[in-house]
């Protein structure tokens, strides 16, 4: 898997050309006219918005013969959180959705390849190299064909027959000599081009080798990979046993042992599949539709797990939430219930207030009546004590705890 995606977008046209025949000046120009920014970004949205990546950079290129476009996008899909990776057969369809983006951002300017065509793209650097070779064939025949003009010029002997037409003649030793010397001319223009010729099918040997390589590198990587996520799974339901018995459901329970059993199964067949594998590893297509198919079912089982877990956290979070409910209004009706007794003592410590309060001054009201019932009482005793010994002898006798007020305390002393 390589972390980017590069796309290049470049222009030819429809006409008929000799085979490795590049664009003319008159195209050229015309290509280099164009303003493609607009649809290059409309292309860059479309891609985006399909893949569910994002474009990294993107440039248009005016250094070559004609104009075009070079973008790089991230190979990791941002909507699944997943990075992307295709095998031969997704490539194909990559492919064809590549041509049939670029012709419909493109529409109105180019048009989209032939449909089902076994033509193979080439890279720029093919480009380049066609186009010199072309021309490098071109500069040939011309040479091959100048050369021989001016030595047919020199071996054949103008003739004019009876009609009046021109025609050549050449003697027989003329004629060996002739093809003796074309041959060579012809040899000595091509030899340079025999070993140009040469390094362009080995560089192309040498691509193909090497994109075969790297297809059997990722499939190595995707079987290690795949191994790795079967351990994976392995602990996985080692610790949905142990979620299992927390639940007190035991129809859940129940579903859950079922689809263990399942697990297993799958395990069971996921380790005979990677057994074959190792034994099929040269079958690099069987290997990758058995790799996708396994990942789909690993992506499953991991969605089994995310929402069992899913469901175990918002239960444990529901049941805290109730406990914390149930202790907040425990507390709430406990404070309540102390609330309404304090507010009965108060009452009752308020009516008692007011009774104390009421009999408080009606003691106020009899002691100020006794006050000046006891001042009258005194006043009239002293003023009888004098005159009547009688009542002297009364007061020590009955009344000895006004005798101080009505005698004085000296005449109390004296009395004793």
């Amino acid at each position: 898997m390589t972390p980017f995606t590069e796309i290049l977008l470049t222009f030819g046209t429809q006409r008929p050309k000799e085979e490795n025949e590049g664009l003319n000046e008159e195209e050229t120009k015309f290509i280099n006219g164009l303003n493609i920014i607009a649809n290059a970004k409309d292309f860059i949205n479309k891609y985006c918005k399909k893949y569910g990546v994002e474009c990294v950079a993107a440039a248009e290129h005016n250094d070559e013969k004609t104009k075009h476009w070079q973008i790089l996008f991230s190979n990791y899909d941002f909507t699944k959180h997943a990075c992307i990776r295709r095998d031969m057969k997704n490539m194909a369809i990559y492919g064809r959705e590549m041509q049939d983006m670029g012709a419909d951002a493109l529409s109105g300017i180019a048009v989209r390849g032939v449909v089902g065509s076994k033509a193979v793209h080439k890279t720029l650097k093919q480009m380049h190299e066609t186009e010199l070779s072309y021309k490098s064939e071109q500069a040939l025949k011309k040479d091959i064909t100048s050369s021989f003009e001016e030595y047919v010029g020199k071996v054949f002997d103008e003739k004019k027959s009876f009609t009046g037409k021109i025609h050549y003649e050449i003697s027989k030793e003329g004629m060996e000599e002739f093809i003796k010397t074309i041959s060579k001319d012809i040899y000595d223009l091509t030899k340079q081009n025999i070993t140009i010729i040469k390094d362009t099918d080995l560089q192309n040997k040498i691509d193909e080798l090497e994109k075969q390589l790297a297809d059997k590198s990722e499939v190595l990587a995707r079987k290690n990979e795949l191994e790795l996520e079967n351990e994976l799974l392995h602990k996985e339901v080692l610790e949905l046993k142990e979620l299992n018995k927390t639940f007190e459901d035991k129809d859940i329970v129940l579903a859950q042992k079922e689809e263990i059993n399942g697990l297993k199964e799958s395990l069971k067949q996921k380790d005979v599949a990677i057994r074959g594998y190792k034994s099929q590893i040269l079958n690099s297509k069987e290997i990758m539709n058995q790799s996708k198919a396994d990942k789909e079912e690993l992506t499953r089982l991991k969605g089994v797990e995310a929402k069992k877990i899913e469901v175990e956290e918002e239960k444990e979070e529901l049941e805290k939430e109730i406990k914390t409910y149930k202790e907040l209004a425990a507390k709430q009706q406990k404070e309540v219930e102390e609330l309404g007794q304090a507010m009965e003592a108060n009452e009752s410590l308020k009516n008692e207030n007011q009774s104390l309060a009421y009999e408080n001054k009606k003691l106020k009201d009899e002691n100020t009546t006794l006050k000046v019932f006891k001042e009258k009482v005194v006043t009239f005793f002293k003023s009888v004590a004098s005159t009547i010994p009688n009542v002297r002898d009364f007061i020590n006798s009955h009344l000895p705890e006004i005798k101080n007020e009505i005698f004085g305390k000296k005449d109390s002393s004296l009395e004793m």
